[in-house]
């Protein structure tokens, strides 16, 4: 576990000595020693570098498709939009929206309630269907 998210390194360092975001790598290696059913994150990807929060985002796929079910509390939609099949989105403290990723393409107004902007891919295409001229 320690080298699958990259911390081999700190093995005996104590767990304040870690970055912000090698404690949070911490957490979660510590929850998937003995491997649970459901695995609750919240922000797994704050404090990461690109290619740590690539790989971690990589594991997550791998132990949700071995069967894990993973809910991620997250602002970070592009982490969603590469590793969720299902979206809950909250906002004024009520639900703004709730079904399949797919979804999420057609309910920007969900995210304008929660204060989030889309995915790059979902902001990609709106801006592209408003240049191009419609058949």
């Amino acid at each position: 576990m320690l080298d699958a998210l990259e911390l081999r390194p700190f093995a005996a360092a104590h767990p304040y000595r870690l970055s912000q975001g090698q404690k949070r790598r911490l957490s979660v290696a510590t929850v998937l020693v003995a491997p649970p059913r459901v695995l609750i994150l919240d922000e797994p990807t704050f404090g990461q570098d690109a290619r740590t929060n690539e790989r971690l985002l990589e594991s997550l796929v791998t132990l949700n498709e071995a069967g894990l079910t993973i809910v991620m509390i997250t602002h970070d939609l592009e982490a969603v939009w590469r590793c969720a099949r299902s979206i809950v989105v909250l906002g004024g403290g009520r639900v703004a929206h709730a079904g399949p990723l797919t979804d999420l393409a057609s309910h920007d107004e969900a995210l304008a309630v929660a204060g989030l902007d889309g995915p790059f891919a979902v902001r990609a295409l709106h801006a592209l269907t408003a240049v191009l001229p419609r058949r």
